[in-house]
């Protein structure tokens, strides 16, 4: 005969066990999960994992790298990681305008204000040095020349630059969580009867808070959290950030605290959070709260782990997981992603296309095989450059500095010395 199915209520509630506290479960509970603490941080394979609504959403904003890494990851214990029906709610909720702020980080203003006004330093330099340069007739020839390919830098520039974004944001859609989630077990949601009960709870045990002595702090939560913290409760937080509807987290507790009471076989339960700030799952030193692993285990009999995804999941994947936060980290992540998987390998051939397509005013270099196998090395083994897009950008971004040097030495290079020097420039 099977157990009957518990439901949230009055004898089944996170306010059901408070105040209820006995010495020898707390200390039984606590040497449980004393015991299991190891393992629950390699999110091992006999605990069950779910996941905070922050944690998807995070997926967004994490190194490309770790995100292919979790993506694996997941899919690989897909039968045993969980998502709340709170978690999914929130996540569809919020999951575009995280994508799409992201996205919008992946800027590229080219050419920039100062590769344009190049060719007006080149006209300046003509008119100031008009009587130096009559003794240099050939250096001005070429020089006018370079004016030219100025502005052929800055269409190429532009055109480029639009490509990379592009190829930048394609990127970013690679191993989309959006087709992994539907793979993932979830967890049902409480009844319209549970969820208005956990609400009243929820409501009572706030006014506590409510009649707190603020004193100095900044809110009232901040003066329970620093004067009670063996009385904090889920979603606690959420009474400053979400005044108007603060019982996600509470709902989430309860999603959990069900599903373990019901499930068919004890498992240790993982709830991987990035919400450690509000001290409202974790302590401020992001530590576990005892009373609520002991409330957990008064419900359900489970030993209830709760961890910052973050560093779990940059242990066990040997992958920074943490966000990436300026529009500058987040375009070289995704542009070394582009080079790293789309970089066409240098060659005789494309080398020299590209040295044409760049300096058309310039003198060509004709040498012989040996020459161009020779330079490719250099530029593998000097300036660890075997790509062909990294050149081209390496080139076209800091063409600037070419010429500058340039109309210090009065000199014009050729096409491979133009390329050289730049490079020296940039490395140096």
């Amino acid at each position: 005969m099977s157990k009957n199915k518990q439901e949230i209520g009055s004898d089944f509630s996170y306010g059901a066990q408070v105040n209820q506290q006995n010495k020898d479960i707390r200390q039984n509970c606590v040497a449980l999960y004393k015991e299991g603490l190891a393992a629950a941080k390699n999110l091992a394979e006999n605990c069950v994992v779910f996941l905070d609504t922050n944690v998807l959403l995070a997926y967004y904003q994490m190194p490309i790298a770790a995100r292919f890494a979790l993506y694996d990851f997941l899919e690989k214990n897909k039968d045993r990681v969980y998502v709340c029906d709170q978690v999914s709610r929130e996540y569809a909720k919020h999951k575009n305008k995280v994508r799409r702020i992201y996205g919008r980080q992946l800027v590229l203003k080219r050419p920039t204000a100062y590769q344009q006004e190049l060719g007006a330093k080149i006209i300046d330099f003509l008119e100031e040095n008009g009587d130096v340069l009559a003794a240099y007739p050939n250096f001005r020839t070429r020089l006018e020349k370079v004016y030219q390919e100025s502005a052929h830098i800055l269409t190429l520039l532009k055109q480029t630059a639009n490509e990379r974004i592009k190829a930048c944001k394609k990127a970013l859609h690679q191993k989309d969580l959006e087709d992994l989630l539907p793979q993932l077990q979830t967890v049902e949601a409480l009844t319209k009867k549970e969820f208005k009960f956990i609400k009243q709870e929820f409501d009572h045990l706030s006014k506590d808070v409510d009649n707190v002595d603020q004193k100095k702090f900044a809110t009232k939560v901040a003066a329970y959290l620093y004067q009670y913290p063996h009385k904090v409760f889920p979603g606690i937080g959420d009474i400053d950030k979400k005044p108007k509807n603060p019982y996600g987290d509470y709902c989430i507790f309860h999603e959990l605290m069900k599903w373990s009471a019901n499930a068919p076989q004890k498992r240790p339960l993982i709830f991987l959070t990035n919400d450690v700030t509000k001290s409202d799952w974790v302590d401020i030193n992001k530590q576990a709260y005892v009373h609520y692993l002991e409330n957990f285990y008064q419900n359900t009999g489970d030993i209830f782990y709760i961890l910052h995804a973050e560093e779990i999941f940059s242990t066990i994947l040997g992958q920074s997981c943490a966000h990436l936060v300026t529009p500058t980290e987040i375009w070289e992540d995704a542009e070394a992603d582009v080079l790293a998987k789309n970089g066409e390998q240098l060659t005789i051939q494309n080398l020299q296309k590209l040295l044409e397509a760049l300096y058309p005013y310039r003198t060509t270099v004709e040498e012989p095989n040996d020459f161009w196998i020779e330079l490719i090395a250099d530029l593998t083994q000097n300036f660890e450059i075997d790509n062909l897009l990294q050149l081209k950008i390496d080139l076209l971004e800091h063409y600037h500095l070419l010429v500058e040097v340039e109309l210090r030495r009065y000199q014009i290079y050729d096409q491979v010395d133009a390329m050289e020097v730049t490079l020296e420039l940039i490395y140096e």
